[in-house]
């Protein structure tokens, strides 16, 4: 069932076709739930549709590229999103959640080492020969953040795909990102 077999068509028109999509799965899976619930049809209808619109208002309030002291960057199983996360201020800080199906780990070149404004990287980095890399962030939605902020720059990493834990430096893929941080 679609949200315009709920009766909601006229509503969602003006949606972008994404949060469109994200509606109307969500209205069939509050509909299925809320219906073994017992709870009437014309909650249900408000309360996802309340919640399609904040969503939609969050977003429209918003652009990816404009600077924030926080950015999440999403590993998928073939990609980063998105590819360059845009950062700005003292307190800065990236986070990577994993929601792909491999176990995943974030390499930056050891010449960055001084751009991090901590002296100890640990407990989630280490410096590893030429290189400063991450823990193991296995799938199904596990996160990681920068040690600490960073000064602004550029900064270029890759983050590792292995099939298991064991494959930690012979991974099957590696996607490159970027940092970008402002004052």
């Amino acid at each position: 069932m679609s949200a315009s077999g709920l009766g909601w068509g006229s509503e969602l028109g003006h949606l972008p076709s994404r949060l469109n999509y994200f509606v109307e799965c969500l209205a069939c899976l509050e509909f299925t739930k809320l219906k073994h619930l017992g709870v009437p049809m014309q909650t249900s209808r408000v309360a996802s549709l309340f919640l399609a619109i904040s969503m939609a208002c969050l977003g429209c309030a918003s652009n990816s590229s404009e600077p924030r002291s926080h950015a999440v960057v999403q590993i998928n199983n073939m990609n980063l999103a998105p590819q360059t996360a845009v950062v700005s201020g003292a307190k800065n800080s990236v986070i990577w959640t994993n929601w792909s199906s491999s176990v995943a780990t974030v390499h930056f070149p050891a010449s960055i080492a001084s751009a991090f404004m901590c002296d100890e990287l640990r407990p989630l980095f280490v410096k590893n020969g030429d290189r400063i890399e991450s823990v193991q962030v296995l799938g199904d939605n596990e996160s990681l953040s920068t040690p600490c902020a960073l000064k602004p720059g550029n900064y270029t990493y890759e983050v590792w795909l292995s099939e298991s834990r064991m494959d930690r430096e012979n991974p099957q893929l590696k996607v490159k990102g970027q940092i970008q941080v402002s004052e």
